[in-house]
């Protein structure tokens, strides 16, 4: 899902846990897949007479600077729907 925060380009990753905020650059953000975590299955599942697409695999993210972003958390922020 892509967005914006203060009329800057944000990424929601979809395994990010909670409301937490987390800024850095892109090209300090990396995203490593776990070799032999990828599952995938496309069809039509007769039990449930529909058609199914799965993608499951194991992530994580890591930041090649460490001193190169800031992160809030969840409690210390007060969120509203516009």
């Amino acid at each position: 899902m892509n967005s914006s925060v203060a009329v800057r380009f944000a990424f929601v990753p979809p395994s990010m846990p909670g409301r937490r905020v987390a800024i850095t650059t892109i090209d300090n953000l990396h995203i490593y897949t776990h070799k032999g975590t990828r599952f995938f299955k496309a069809g039509f599942n007769e039990d449930k007479k529909l058609y199914e697409h799965i993608y499951l695999h194991q992530a994580d993210c890591a930041l090649e600077d460490g001193f190169k972003d800031a992160a809030m958390d969840e409690n210390a922020l007060t969120l509203k729907d516009t």
